[in-house]
């Protein structure tokens, strides 16, 4: 027996068949997906964009929340508005570009990174194949053990002091921020590192480091 409901969307009567009697989430999903699979072809990159941001939002950390944030401020107005399924390779290509033109290739990389795991999550089979700019070899100035001197020297009697300190031991910035005086073991002189101070929209106190081996003595 074949249960037939018929339903206007969008001004156009709809029919959903079931091979038994729907209980009421059952059509509500049903039309819902309806809804979606019309309105899908319209829906912009932004829109799509925003969807990948909020479904991540409860795996991805907060700095990583923020800078997909900050990639739809960067991203051309032209580009956002793009209907998804409608884009094309050439213009991932063009906004690439132009991005490419005032920022880092590093930068445009992570910007390229986000552009495709919008498109990976709702058109996987759009295989973006574009080209990057090549990174720039940058020489490292690792400093010797007299300017560290210095610049700890200069710091002492300030309340930049410790914080350069705990630099010298390997301490990233966030991890720096993020100490509190109970880390500290004042037996042993031991410190804690477990936790990273991060910003998005406000400081929060992250628990968890970046890796497992950042939870350190």
């Amino acid at each position: 027996k074949a249960y037939r409901v018929r339903k206007m969307v969008n001004g156009k009567r709809k029919i959903v068949i079931f091979d038994h009697e729907p209980t009421d989430a059952e059509l509500y999903k049903a039309f819902e997906d309806i809804l979606w699979e019309n309105e899908r072809d319209i829906c912009t990159f932004k829109t799509y964009a925003q969807k990948y941001i909020d479904s991540k939002s409860n795996v991805l950390s907060p700095s990583s929340t923020r800078t997909y944030n900050n990639f739809l401020k960067v991203i051309s107005d032209k580009f956002l508005n793009m209907p998804l399924f409608d884009m094309t390779q050439f213009d991932v290509q063009e906004e690439i570009n132009r991005y490419a033109k005032d920022h880092a290739p590093k930068t445009t990389k992570s910007l390229h990174g986000f552009i495709a795991s919008v498109f990976g999550l709702f058109r996987p089979e759009f295989i973006l194949k574009t080209t990057l700019p090549q990174n720039i070899k940058k020489s490292t100035y690792t400093p010797k053990e007299s300017d560290i001197k210095a610049i700890l020297d200069e710091a002492k009697g300030t309340e930049d002091y410790i914080g350069f300190y705990l630099g010298v031991y390997g301490l990233r910035r966030s991890e720096v921020c993020a100490l509190d005086i109970s880390d500290l073991d004042f037996d042993t002189g031991a410190l804690l590192i477990h936790s990273n101070m991060v910003y998005n929209k406000k400081w929060i106190k992250k628990e968890s480091p970046k890796t497992d081996a950042g939870n350190r003595i």
